[in-house]
C-alpha cells in the first residue's frame, strides 16, 4: 500500500527498467523498495531516472506522494530533462490537485551522477567513518562530534546500529575492532579519554581508557599476537597502545614529542603489525607493535605538519598516504619510498584522506572543500571533484560493495548528511545547467538587449546572468573578491544595471557589458545585507541596510550618498523596501531587533514609532496595498508571516502560520486580482498566501535545500534560490 492510500500491489514485479521509467511508480512507491533497484539501472533512460530519484533521496522516505512528486519534478528539471519533469508533474495524487507551480528550468550545481545515496540522521558535524563487520555482514560506521555513532549496511544502506558515546566533550575519531567475538567501536574525544562500545547493543565495555593528558586526536585498531589493540594519538604529543581485551595501556607511549600528534593509522607490513603517526617535522613515523619500537627512519618530505593519514593493501603491498596542508604523498611501507609524484590537494587544505583501488588503479580520496580523487600512477585528478556537500567535508572512507568500489563522506553541512559515491560511475547523465559553487544569496530579473534575464549572486562571489526563458548562462560570471550578500536591478540611463552588495560596498554592474559603472558605494562600516531601488523626487536611488545597523540612500546616477545614515535600529538591518505614505515616498526597514521602521528620507529622520511585535528578528519584508492601504508583509525568525498597516502601525489580522523554519524571503503580487504573498524559508518550502483572507492557497512547494531568496519574473513567474541552485517557475501564478 502506498503512502497516499492508493493500492498498487504488484507494481514492483515489472522489472527494474519498468519501475525506474514509470513516473507513477517513482512518485507512489515506497522509497525503500525503489532503493534496491537504483544500482541496477542499465539504459541511459534508467540511469537518468535513478539519478533524479537519488538527488533528493534523503527527503523521499519522509514525504507523502504529493511532496515526492514536487521533489522529483524539480530534480528532473535540475538534470535538464524537462520532458520527464512534465511527466512527473502530471502524475495524479489522490486529494492533491496538480501543482500551480510549473518548473520552467533549474540549475544542477549540487548534482553529481556518481552519487549513490544520501544518508541522514547525524545531528552534529560528521568527523569519522570506517568499515567493519557486524554479525557477518559488512558495516560502515560513522560518528559525529556529539558522539552519535551509526552503523550502515552498505548493501541497502539501512541503519543497523545506533549508539551514543557519552564523552564529556566532542568526539574526534572512531575505529572498529572485534573483541571476544563482539564488534566494538573505540571512540576518542577532547576529554582525553577513549571509550569502547558494543556496536550491536550500544553499551560501554569497561571503563574509559585514560592516560592522555589532553585531547585525543585519532585512534586506529589492529591485531597484535592475536589480540585486538587500539593505538591513539593526542595533543599531549604521545602515541599510546591499548589492549582491548584487558582494557589497559600496553607499555610506555610509543612516541613522546613536544608537538601534538595529529593522526595515527595501522597496517600489516611483511606480516608485522605497525602503527604510523605524524612526526613533529612533517615526517611519518612507523612503529613496530611487536617490539613497541620505531621501525627504521621516518618517511620525510612534507614541508608542513602532517594532518591526515590512511593505509590500504594494493597488489599485495602495504601502502600509506599522508597529507600536510594541501600536499599529499603516497608511500610503499615495505621500502619506505614515495610512490609517484607529490599530489596537489585543495587550496583550503586537506581534512582527511583514504586509499582504494579502482579498476586496478591506486586512488587517493581527499576531503576538505569537497571530495577529490587522485590517480597515484599519473599524479592527476581522477575526474571532477564529487559535488553535493554544502560545507567542509571532514572525513571519507572507501570500501567495496557487490564488487563496486564506493566512498562514503561526512561533513559539517547544515543537515549533517552522509553521501555515498560510486567510484566507478561511468558516463554522466542528463544535461544540468552549471552555475554557482556556493549558496545563492540573492536573485533578481532585468531586461538586457530586449530579452528578460535572471541575475543571481552567491557566496562564491559570482554574479551569473541567464536567459529567463531557458536558464542558459549568458557570458561568463562576473566575479568579486568576496561573497555577494544582496543585489537588485534597475534601469539607469536606459541601460540595465545590477546593484551588487559585496562586504561593505555596493557595486554598480552594467548587465549588458559586464563592466562596472563608476566607483562602488562606500559608507557602511560593516557588511551590506540588503539593497532596494526606488525613485525619490524624480531621481533613481538605491536604499541599503547592513550589519552596522544603519539605512543609507544613494543617488544612482552620481554614486553620491543622499544625506547621512539613518540610525535607529539596534540590530542588523536585514531588509529594506519603499512605500508611499500620504503622497510621500518613504523607506521601510526591518532588522534583527524585531522592529519595522518607517523613514522619511527627505527629512532624514524616522516617521512615527518603530513597529514591534515579533518573537525574534526579521529577515524579509515586502510592501503592497491591502484594501487601499499600504502594508508591510514581514517574515523572520518566529516562522510566521505578519502584515502591518504602515499608516497606523497596527497588525492586520492574525499571523500567517505554516512555515516550519525561519522565513528568509517574501515577495508580493496579485493572483486573479487579489493581493498575495509568496514566501520561502529554512523549512525548504515556498508558500502562497491570500493576504485578504490570511489563508495559505496551496500546500506549498518542497525543495531539497533551504530557500534563501525569491523574485518575480517579467512574465509573471517566480525565481527561487535554494542552496547553490536557481529555479524558474512558469506563469501559473498570473
Amino acid at each position: 500500500m502506498s503512502d497516499d492510500g492508493q493500492g498498487r500491489e504488484g507494481m514492483m514485479d515489472n522489472g527494474t527498467g519498468a519501475v525506474l521509467t514509470d513516473p507513477g511508480l517513482l512518485v507512489h512507491e515506497d522509497p525503500s523498495r525503489i532503493t534496491a533497484l537504483l544500482n541496477g539501472a542499465d539504459s541511459a533512460q534508467e540511469r537518468l531516472a535513478a539519478a533524479v530519484y537519488q538527488a533528493s533521496f534523503l527527503w523521499h522516505s519522509g514525504a507523502d506522494a504529493g511532496r515526492r512528486r514536487q521533489l522529483l519534478t524539480l530534480d528532473a528539471a535540475r538534470y535538464g530533462d524537462l520532458e520527464l519533469a512534465a511527466r512527473l508533474a502530471q502524475v495524479p495524487v489522490e486529494g492533491q490537485p496538480a501543482s500551480r507551480w510549473a518548473v520552467s528550468w533549474a540549475t544542477g550545481a549540487h548534482l553529481d551522477h556518481r552519487l549513490r545515496q544520501v544518508l541522514g540522521g547525524h545531528t552534529d558535524a560528521v568527523v569519522s567513518a570506517t568499515a567493519t563487520v557486524l554479525d557477518g555482514r559488512p558495516v560502515i560506521v560513522t560518528a559525529d562530534q556529539g558522539g552519535d555513532v551509526r552503523g550502515w549496511d552498505p548493501t541497502d544502506w539501512s541503519q543497523v546500529a545506533d549508539l551514543y558515546a557519552e564523552h564529556e566533550s566532542f568526539v574526534t575519531d572512531v575505529a572498529a575492532a572485534v573483541v571476544n567475538g563482539l564488534t566494538v567501536v573505540v571512540s576518542c574525544s577532547y576529554d582525553g579519554m577513549l571509550g569502547v562500545w558494543d556496536l550491536a547493543t550500544g553499551k560501554q565495555l569497561g571503563d574509559y581508557l585514560t592516560g592522555h593528558q589532553d585531547t585525543v586526536n585519532a585512534v586506529a585498531t589492529v591485531e597484535v599476537d592475536g589480540r585486538p589493540v587500539a593505538v591513539s594519538a593526542g595533543e599531549d604529543g604521545t602515541v599510546r597502545v591499548w589492549d582491548l581485551t584487558d582494557m589497559r595501556q600496553v607499555g610506555e607511549p610509543l612516541c613522546q614529542q613536544e608537538d601534538r600528534v595529529n593522526a595515527v593509522v595501522t597496517a600489516v607490513v611483511d606480516g608485522r603489525p605497525v602503527a604510523l603517526s605524524d612526526g613533529a617535522d612533517g615526517s611519518v613515523c612507523v612503529w613496530d607493535l611487536l617490539t613497541m619500537r620505531r621501525s627504521g627512519e621516518p618517511m620525510s618530505g612534507h614541508r608542513a605538519d602532517v594532518r591526515a593519514l590512511a593505509t590500504t593493501s594494493a597488489d599485495g603491498r602495504a601502502v600509506a598516504v599522508s597529507a600536510a596542508w594541501n600536499e599529499i604523498r603516497v608511500w610503499d611501507l615495505a621500502t619506505r619510498r614515495q610512490i609517484g609524484e607529490t599530489l596537489q590537494g585543495g587550496a583550503a587544505g586537506v581534512a582527511g584522506v583514504a586509499l582504494c583501488v579502482v579498476d586496478g588503479r591506486l586512488v587517493v580520496l581527499e576531503t576538505g572543500n569537497g571530495v577529490r580523487t587522485h590517480d597515484v600512477a599519473t599524479g592527476q585528478p581522477l575526474g571532477e571533484p564529487f559535488n553535493g556537500h554544502t560545507d567542509f567535508v571532514m572525513t571519507v572512507a572507501a570500501t567495496v560493495v557487490d564488487g563496486r568500489p564506493i566512498a562514503i563522506s561526512g561533513s559539517r553541512d547544515e543537515a549533517r548528511r552522509l553521501r555515498v559515491w560510486d567510484l566507478r560511475a561511468g558516463a554522466a547523465v542528463g544535461e544540468p545547467l552549471g552555475g554557482h559553487t556556493d549558496w545563492v544569496m540573492a536573485v533578481a530579473t532585468a531586461v538586457v538587449d530586449g530579452r528578460p534575464v535572471t541575475v543571481s549572486g552567491g557566496r562564491d562571489g559570482k554574479v551569473v546572468i541567464r536567459d529567463c526563458a531557458d536558464g542558459k548562462q549568458i557570458g561568463d560570471p562576473v566575479e568579486y573578491e568576496s561573497g555577494v550578500s544582496a543585489l537588485a536591478t534597475v534601469e539607469l540611463g536606459g541601460r540595465p544595471v545590477a546593484l551588487v552588495a559585496v562586504d561593505t560596498l555596493v557595486h554598480r554592474l552594467d548587465l549588458a557589458t559586464g563592466r562596472p559603472v563608476g566607483e562602488p558605494f562606500a559608507g557602511h562600516a560593516r557588511e551590506v545585507l540588503t539593497v532596494a531601488t526606488a525613485e525619490l523626487d524624480g531621481r533613481p536611488v538605491a536604499v541599503t541596510g547592513g550589519e552596522d545597523r544603519t539605512v543609507r540612500l544613494w543617488d544612482l546616477a552620481t554614486g553620491e550618498p543622499i544625506g547621512g545614515p539613518l540610525k535607529g535600529h539596534t540590530g542588523s538591518v536585514n531588509a529594506v523596501a519603499t512605500a508611499v505614505l500620504d503622497g510621500r515616498r518613504m523607506v521601510v526597514s526591518a532588522g534583527t531587533d524585531g522592529t519595522v521602521v518607517v523613514w522619511n528620507p527627505a527629512a532624514g529622520e524616522r516617521h512615527g514609532e518603530p513597529i514591534a511585535g515579533w518573537d525574534g528578528g526579521l529577515l524579509a519584508i515586502a510592501v503592497t496595498e491591502l484594501n487601499g492601504r499600504p502594508v508591510a508583509v514581514c517574515g523572520g525568525m518566529d516562522k510566521a508571516l505578519r502584515v502591518w498597516d504602515l499608516t497606523n502601525g497596527e497588525q492586520v489580522g492574525e499571523p500567517l502560520a505554516g512555515h516550519g523554519g525561519w522565513v528568509h524571503a517574501v515577495v508580493t503580487t496579485r493572483l486573479e486580482g487579489r493581493p498575495v504573498a509568496i514566501t520561502g524559508g529554512m523549512d525548504a518550502t515556498v508558500r502562497l498566501w491570500d493576504l485578504e483572507t490570511g489563508e495559505q492557497l496551496d500546500p506549498g512547494y518542497a525543495f531539497p535545500y533551504l530557500v534563501e531568496a525569491l523574485a518575480l519574473t517579467p512574465g509573471g513567474g517566480l525565481l527561487v534560490a535554494f542552496g547553490r541552485e536557481v529555479a524558474a517557475f512558469g506563469d501559473r501564478l498570473g
